[in-house]
């Protein structure tokens, strides 16, 4: 009887540190993920305003409204890490 919960309770907690494990590496996935689309970004951004340093250019303007786009996107991402970081610790 003791010796039959006890088998219970460990397979129990077998399967749910199985859940834990499958959640946190989901997590990890997304986080690397997330990671690199901010990078892509941020090159994306680096580029843009190199870009819009150049007086020479005549598509100034387009190219400033893109940059700030870029970098509103870099802020919703950097945000995001930082949210899934404090999640995935958790």
């Amino acid at each position: 009887m003791i010796v039959q919960r006890i088998s219970e309770e460990a397979s129990a907690l077998r399967e749910q540190l199985r859940r834990t494990k499958e959640r946190y590496d989901s997590k990890c996935e997304k986080l690397r993920t997330t990671s690199e689309e901010l990078e892509r970004t941020q090159r994306l951004l680096k580029k843009m305003k190199s870009l819009v340093d150049d007086k020479k250019l005549a598509e100034r303007d387009d190219l400033s409204r893109k940059l700030s786009k870029a970098q509103q996107d870099v802020e919703v991402k950097d945000v995001t890490i930082r949210v899934s970081v404090i999640f995935s610790n958790l």
